[in-house]
């Protein structure tokens, strides 16, 4: 069911009371001016709108505005109004108006929001241009020159004066009136407020003199500076408040034309300031380090690329670039924390910037690695004094809570022009540079072609690396442990890479890349399945359970799934767990202890054992090392080969003495590692040492060969009668 109720006409929507003096203004204009409420309908409209659109004024009051416009252009000025709305700023829209008698024109169409700051809004002002049919300036077109040469009135008629100022008290953005001499006539209460003189401060004066920078009064367009022809949009400067302070504004200006003659000029003002702020806040934040507030990687890169070119228009003798890294800086940062990291980073980057001269450019580009870029400086006396100069800055102690630390920079050097004309090159010599001196230990470091070179090898160890996982090219080689007696009591696996070009290499040849990469977990896993399984033929041939040794790195050692793995290789070969002795270097022990006791605790659950190599070659004690698992200690060779050297003053034989005696109180057992003479045998017997391991015993031979093995230990010992006897196996594999 539909009820129907009459409700008679619409009534003429009327313009707010403050509104109501403003039509002698709008009646003389020659563009067309309009005022629009909230909801887009007409209420008031000047002779220079009916012109346009052909309707009479009184046909065009009570319109929606909307009507005029073409059917795409109307759903534009909805989106307009409402960002006038919400953003309460003026907009500018290009369409097509629909005149009466169906003719399309283009036009400009300038629409702002009426309302005090900070208050509801009272509705629209418009402003409309033909483009195509009057060129000339007009309120508010963007146009920056002032009037033709034919003279000014001395002054506006006054009958337009009230109508006029009607809206420029109203509007939202600043206004100045001038007169034809630039002196203040007018200004708005937008005006005030923005640069905080009132109408008595500024009336009479010139504008120049009261909010225009000395320094830019020359080219300020208030003032008489004309653009060239045609020149349109805003213009963005500085302008000074009362208070002293600068402000960045937008200016636009239009001539001042009652009856079509020029009387002075209007000069709006809108606020830039927050948005310069927001827009030097983007810049900085895509171009700088957040942590340090240095540059980033990426504007980095773009002024070196622009200042290695500096040197054909400046006549700069050339740059050094250093890629500098913090030692340990990973260890500082676990310990203390991300946060208490990024402060010591921070702190870092303003000693950089003191270190550094102002001309120079510093950048953050990783965790702790910074890009330096010199200017004028390549002659390497020079650079070592340059980066002795940075590293006493840097290296300074660093006061945290109750830590104190000391940061220990790296560099890796790199010249232009001498080692790349190219940013992308030089970039990649200072790298190469850099990872040079860590693999040498160096402070510094500087690019040469043979590092180039030993780079291209070392990629292509890497890559021969996988493929040797692969193909299972690495095999194993034993060493036995022999006790006091010349008993073979034990063997330790020691892993080779059977090359298929360049034969059998040492440990030492790719264990350190294996590391360096991630490969030792994939290679420890295939070494440890392939110990156990080879231990536990052994121990059938002998018919008796020699422990088997295998090494653990550090980085395998920190892997959460280790324990999973050895009790997976020793249940998949049959070994008894209790015959398998895992060596561990004390300092990848006291990397992450807790989680080191937990794993330990483990296996040796399941009884699996303990060895710790290379013992006091770190800086761990006996009684640290008391709170782990461990039954086995092997001494160092170093302090086996070297009898006479002496440590802190004490010899290396009162070192092994007070191991081996410290060890056999807390009832662990003792290996000395590197036994090459039957002196040093004697030496480690008669102060308790019960197994060794040494090339006087036998270097390391292939599974194939162990029976090479116990034929040398048998000899050694019938040449020593008073050791026990012991018969090798029938058969070795």
């Amino acid at each position: 069911m539909l009820f129907l109720k009459r409700i008679g006409e619409r009534p003429e929507p009327a313009p707010p009371p403050e509104w109501k003096d403003a039509g002698c203004w709008m009646a003389s204009r020659n563009t067309g001016v309009f005022l629009l409420d909230i909801r887009g309908y007409l209420l008031l409209v000047n002779p220079g709108l009916a012109r346009l659109t052909g309707y009479a004024e009184n046909e065009l009051r009570g319109r929606h505005f909307r009507r005029l416009l073409s059917p795409g252009a109307a759903w534009t000025l909805f989106r307009l109004i409402h960002r006038v709305w919400t953003r309460k700023e003026a907009r500018l829209l290009t369409a097509r108006l629909r005149r009466s008698d169906s003719e399309w024109r283009d036009i400009e169409l300038l629409i702002q929001p009426v309302g005090e700051k900070n208050q509801e809004i009272a509705g629209f002002i418009g402003h409309i241009w033909d483009v195509s049919a009057r060129p000339e300036p007009c309120f508010f077109s963007g146009k920056f020159s002032l009037c033709s040469p034919g003279g000014l009135p001395e002054e506006i008629p006054a009958a337009e004066k009230s109508g006029e100022n009607a809206l420029i008290r109203i509007c939202p953005a600043a206004i100045a009136v001038l007169n034809h001499d630039f002196r203040v006539e007018r200004i708005n209460r937008a005006f005030e407020r923005l640069f905080g003189y009132g109408i008595r401060d500024a009336e009479g004066r010139l504008l120049g003199d009261l909010i225009i920078p000395e320094s830019l009064r020359d080219q300020a367009p208030e003032t008489g500076w004309r653009m060239p022809d045609g020149e349109k949009g805003e213009v963005y400067s500085l302008r000074r408040r009362q208070d002293g302070r600068h402000i960045n504004v937008g200016i636009n200006i239009a001539p001042v034309m009652p009856e079509g003659r020029s009387a002075g000029i209007y000069v709006v003002y809108r606020d830039r300031t927050p948005d310069r702020e927001r827009e030097n806040e983007i810049r900085f934040r895509t171009s700088n380090d957040t942590v340090t507030g240095l540059l980033n990687r990426e504007a980095f890169y773009r002024q070196l690329k622009w200042r290695i070119r500096e040197p054909l228009t400046t006549g700069t003798t050339g740059w050094t670039l250093l890629h500098m890294d913090i030692e340990r800086f990973r260890v500082i940062n676990e310990a203390i924390g991300y946060k208490e990291g990024d402060e010591v980073l921070a702190l870092l980057g303003r000693r950089l910037m003191v270190a550094l001269r102002q001309s120079d450019l510093v950048s953050r580009i990783g965790s702790d690695e910074f890009l330096l870029l010199i200017g004028g400086v390549v002659d390497k006396t020079d650079l070592l004094h340059l980066t002795k100069k940075i590293r006493n800055v840097v290296s300074q102690v660093i006061q945290l809570d109750e830590r104190q630390f000391v940061l220990q920079p790296r560099f890796g050097a790199a010249r232009f022009p001498a080692d790349g004309r190219s940013a992308p090159r030089l970039l990649k010599c200072a790298e190469m540079a850099l990872y040079s001196a860590k693999e040498k230990g160096e402070e510094i470091h500087f690019f040469t072609e043979d590092i180039h070179a030993r780079i291209l090898e070392r990629i292509d160890l890497e890559q021969s690396l996988r493929k040797a996982l692969r193909r299972d090219e690495f095999v194993l080689h034993y060493q036995p442990l022999v006790n006091d007696r010349y008993d073979v009591v034990g063997m330790e696996a020691l892993v080779r890479w059977q090359h298929p070009e360049k034969g059998l290499l040492d440990p030492g040849s790719f264990i350190p890349m294996a590391e360096e990469t991630g490969l030792i977990v994939p290679l420890g896993k295939q070494i440890l399945r392939l110990a156990c399984r080879q231990g536990r033929e052994l121990q059938k041939s002998m018919g008796r359970n020699l422990f088997i040794s295998v090494n653990l790195s550090a980085r395998q050692f920190r892997d959460p799934c280790l324990a999973d793995q050895v009790l997976a290789a020793i249940s998949d070969a049959g070994l008894q767990p209790e015959t398998l002795k895992l060596e561990i270097t004390e300092s990848a022990i006291m990397e992450d202890p807790d989680d080191a006791v937990e794993k330990m605790r483990r296996l040796t659950a399941a009884g699996t054992q303990f060895s710790v190599d290379d013992f006091g070659t770190g800086y761990s004690s006996l009684s640290q090392l008391r709170r782990f698992p461990i039954d086995t200690l092997k001494i160092d060779k170093s302090f086996i080969t070297n009898k006479t050297g002496k440590k802190n003053g004490v010899t290396e034989q009162e070192i092994v003495k007070a191991i081996i005696s410290m060890a056999r109180d807390l009832g662990i057992c003792v290996i000395a590692e590197g036994v090459e003479t039957k002196t040093q045998k004697k030496f480690l017997d008669h102060h308790g040492c019960r197994i060794m391991q040494g090339f006087y015993f036998s270097h390391p031979l292939p599974y194939e060969q162990i029976q090479t093995i116990f034929t040398r230990v048998s000899r050694l010992r019938l040449d020593h009668p008073s050791g026990a006897g012991q018969t090798p196996p029938a058969g070795a594999a």
